[in-house]
């Protein structure tokens, strides 16, 4: 047996017994893993950044009439960057077929973009594509195979409220908000006293 066999190694009964739950625990953690691992799995996230860049809002009143942005030769009172990452999490390719409408970025009532360009993709040479259109921006279909992803830049005019994905994917039900998935630093914290209490302070060999 292979409690007995662990007897002989760690010296006493109670020992090889809690190895012997150890191992058993581990190989079951480790089926379940590979099992989740390699079932078919279609996903897609999404994470969307503000900044503003300029804005007559936050100048001083006696300064606000005398201050004027222009983009060109339209005059405009702020601006923000819109950054939204968009990746394949999932382990089979979302083809082009299976945006049933394109992807859009959307910013919200009274906003609408100056620019939008795609970059920052993975791999280099994904062809993905954006267009503005009057409230935000839309993404061409293209393929995106796993762990594919691509950044649309949005310069954005009277930007109010936080901007929204909209989607519609053969298979994919809701995209995932990678921003509300990241651990916080407090769960992060956690975790890791969460392992020192199990495995006990670091050792130094010297």
């Amino acid at each position: 047996m292979v409690t007995a066999d662990l007897e002989s190694v760690f010296g006493s009964p109670a020992g090889a017994t809690m190895v012997a739950i150890v191992l058993t625990l581990a190989t079951i953690v480790v089926s379940v893993w590979l099992s989740r691992r390699n079932r078919t799995r279609k996903s897609m996230s999404y994470e969307i950044g503000v900044t503003e860049l300029v804005s007559l809002h936050s100048a001083a009143d006696d300064a606000k009439g005398r201050i004027k942005i222009y983009f060109d030769d339209e005059e405009i009172e702020h601006v923000h960057l819109v950054e939204a990452e968009i990746r394949n999490t999932g382990n089979v390719p979302v083809m082009e077929d299976d945006f049933d409408q394109p992807l859009m970025v959307d910013l919200g009532e009274g906003a609408s973009p100056l620019t939008v360009e795609v970059t920052e993709t993975f791999p280099p040479e994904l062809p993905a594509k954006a267009a503005g259109y009057k409230t935000g921006a839309v993404l061409a279909p293209l393929l995106l195979n796993p762990d594919d992803s691509l950044k649309i830049k949005i310069l954005a005019r009277n930007l109010r409220e936080k901007p929204k994905c909209s989607y519609r994917f053969v298979g994919i039900s809701a995209m995932t908000d990678a921003a509300t998935q990241r651990p916080s630093q407090t769960q992060q914290v956690l975790k890791r006293s969460l392992v020192r209490a199990l495995l006990g302070p670091p050792h130094v060999c010297l």
